[in-house]
């Protein structure tokens, strides 16, 4: 009666190692259910602060805009101080002369 009872028990191990196996499938899809969730998140949230805060690094439209349109102010407030300095020869208008144009540089 001894081959029977290692039948059995063959078959009991058999068992026993697919539960094993059953559960650590289980484990390792819960795992990388969670890296793959993380990852999303991750990606998701580094995109929403850059749509947020805006780029990285330098903003060179934004300087350049801003020169821009203070050098186009420049320029008509200068057109207009020509045109009023020669009808009148007392000007008392400063604005021209206060106001500092920014220094506008580019990088390579």
């Amino acid at each position: 009666m001894e081959p029977v009872a290692d039948v059995r028990s063959v078959a009991a191990m058999n068992e026993i190692a697919q539960r094993k196996l059953a559960e650590r499938r289980r484990r390792i899809a819960t795992i990388r259910q969670r890296v793959a969730a993380a990852a999303l998140v991750t990606f998701a949230l580094a995109w929403g602060v850059i749509g947020f805060d805006g780029s990285t690094g330098s903003t060179s439209g934004s300087t350049t805009t801003t020169a821009t349109s203070t050098s186009q102010q420049a320029s008509v407030s200068v057109a207009t101080t020509d045109d009023s300095s020669d009808d009148e020869t007392d000007s008392t208008d400063t604005s021209s002369s206060t106001a500092t144009t920014p220094m506008v540089t580019s990088q390579s």
